[in-house]
């Protein structure tokens, strides 16, 4: 058999599968739809032979009030079904979203996007933010402030080692379910539309706060990634990102700051460093009282000492979305 052919069997089996999936997801909602209709008869009915019932063994007076209760247990119970069958709808459309993603049926161009064609739960997606490169996946947190986040990068247990080299940072690296760094192409072509970006924090005392951009722009490998971010606004964090607006990614093999030593080597972390920096979200992760250091998790302007964070997200979303 020639590569062409078996080519063609493998398009005509992922056909099959695919059409396979999508039948089985219908006959699984129209089975779930007639399951509810069914009990909202079957209590219609018991309510009706309850209603004679008491017509027939209670006063007037006490049938009246029977009558009042049992028609607000009916409208309790019409009201709960008729939620359990949105959830039905919606658990079947995130995952028939889901399958279509992956099967490569329906690729968004982001986590907004997602969200808009019933993606609503956090969790990994393939997307495609253009038409120029191919479709990758990414972590998509669907509740934080409406939704449609894409996450860039992640920070929470110290698991994964980001003191890595120019080709990691490109690419990225981790894992979408923990700790991760998505690569500086794809956030460049996340970029290249109108975004924002949002960075989440949390100390070792369980405290948060949040920064945001109006706008966030990673340029390309031959500007060295070079970062630029609009205007601030946010919950206690402060700003410790502007400064670095301008300035190109560095890393322990590829250094770019404007300090007469290494950034990057240094504090065991990529970042558009400076001389050499008021955040570095990718620094050494820190555990507990260890956390007191210059080396770390880093957002100057929120602790106003050397602190390293417990848990750092950073997210881009369109601006209009």
């Amino acid at each position: 058999m020639t590569d062409t052919q078996e080519r063609v069997v493998i398009n005509q089996n992922t056909n099959g599968l695919r059409f396979e999936f999508l039948r089985r997801l219908e006959n699984s909602f129209i089975t779930s739809e007639r399951f509810i209709y069914g009990t909202i008869a079957a209590v219609v009915v018991v309510v009706a032979v309850f209603y004679h019932k008491h017509a027939i063994n209670s006063h007037e007076a006490r049938f009246e009030t029977t009558v009042e209760a049992i028609q607000k247990l009916e409208e309790k119970m019409v009201r709960e079904l008729n939620v359990l069958r949105g959830l039905l709808v919606s658990k079947e459309t995130v995952v028939l979203r889901r399958w279509e993603s992956i099967a490569g049926l329906s690729v968004s161009k982001n986590c907004a996007e997602v969200y808009k064609s019933g993606g609503i739960t956090s969790g990994v997606y393939r997307i495609k933010p253009d038409g120029a490169g191919p479709d990758f996946e990414v972590f998509c947190d669907q509740k934080t402030t409406n939704g449609g986040w894409t996450v860039v990068q992640k920070r929470l247990d110290g698991s994964v080692l980001f003191d890595r080299g120019w080709s990691d940072y490109k690419n990225g690296f981790g894992n979408l379910d923990g700790e991760f760094w998505l690569g500086l192409e794809k956030i460049h072509r996340l970029t290249k539309s109108p975004s924002k970006l949002r960075v989440d924090l949390e100390d070792f005392d369980g405290k948060t706060s949040y920064a945001e951009y109006d706008l966030i722009v990673v340029a390309t490998e031959s500007k060295k990634y070079q970062l630029s971010v609009g205007k601030y606004s946010g919950k206690l964090a402060g700003d410790s990102l502007t400064q670095h607006h301008g300035y190109p990614f560095s890393t322990k093999d590829r250094d770019h700051d404007s300090h007469s030593s290494n950034c990057a080597e240094k504090y065991k972390g990529g970042w558009w460093h400076i001389d050499c920096y008021y955040s570095n979200l990718n620094g050494v992760y820190r555990h507990g009282e260890d956390s007191v250091t210059t080396f770390g998790i880093r957002w100057n302007s929120w602790k106003g000492k050397p602190q390293s964070m417990k848990r750092a997200e950073m997210k881009i979303r369109p601006v209009k979305v």
